[in-house]
């Protein structure tokens, strides 16, 4: 006879997975820059996008899914590869907009997930934008540090090569040296959790306590990369060329 749990068991173990789960999609595009690689092609279908597709948000949609969480929190969260789709389309999820995060910063909390637009080749908004699952946050300045997938952690760039820990400020959520060539605008957070977090349950506190440990593995593969990129600058010459063929 098949075990059935009960159904907070169940939710708990979802939360418990969450760690696993974000351990596991750390990840290096291949080749670097081409939206590709063996890990990012199984985002990318798990949100029916293809090869050489963004896939910032297929990056959240397959650390909730492959968490084995309720089923009931991954209704709220749209399957989808778009940004602002997935926050448009979020219309059963409780959200945080970026104007109240800015005054009450306590309001975010770690699992929830932020999205900010971009600039399109005319440059207007929408854009299409990037989004990723907040790790931690520094209520006093006001930022954020987040697990991202199709990111760059050396200049900011939206289109990246792989999964990185980066840490934005919530007014603006740009790290480039010069934002005006990458631009963004913050439309805020949503809280897929939401419901879901008791701080008194045991398993809740597991996952709160292992986000050191995300944050490490995700910090180590950041720390490489920079310094790779920074030894041997001219390697993103080589990336922004296999950006441009990722279609190919």
């Amino acid at each position: 006879m098949r075990n059935i749990k009960r159904f907070a068991e169940f939710v708990f173990e979802g939360l418990s997975g969450l760690t696993k789960s974000a351990l596991d999609a750390v990840t290096l595009e291949n080749p670097p820059g081409s939206n590709k690689g063996d890990k990012v092609e199984v985002m990318q279908r798990s949100v029916g996008i293809s090869p050489g597709d963004p896939w910032c948000a297929a990056f959240v949609y397959s650390i909730f899914k492959n968490a084995n969480i309720d089923p009931a929190i991954m209704g709220r969260i749209p399957k989808t590869g778009g940004v602002n789709k997935m926050w448009q389309s979020a219309t059963n999820a409780k959200k945080i907009t970026k104007e109240e995060a800015l005054k009450n910063p306590d309001l975010i909390l770690p699992g929830m997930v932020f999205f900010y637009l971009t600039k399109n080749d005319k440059g207007q908004y929408p854009g299409t934008g990037h989004t990723g699952m907040v790790i931690k946050v520094d209520k006093n300045n006001k930022t954020i540090t987040s697990i991202e997938g199709n990111t760059n952690p050396f200049d900011g760039a939206r289109e990246g090569f792989g999964s990185f820990v980066i840490t934005r400020k919530m007014e603006d959520p740009s790290i480039s040296k010069d934002p005006k060539l990458h631009p963004s605008k913050m439309l805020g957070f949503i809280d897929f959790l939401d419901g879901y977090r008791n701080p008194k349950d045991p398993e809740y506190s597991k996952f709160i306590k292992s986000l050191g440990k995300i944050e490490l593995a995700y910090r180590n593969q950041t720390i490489k990369e920079i310094w790779k990129i920074q030894k041997f600058p001219g390697i993103l010459d080589q990336y922004a060329l296999n950006y441009e063929n990722r279609n190919k």
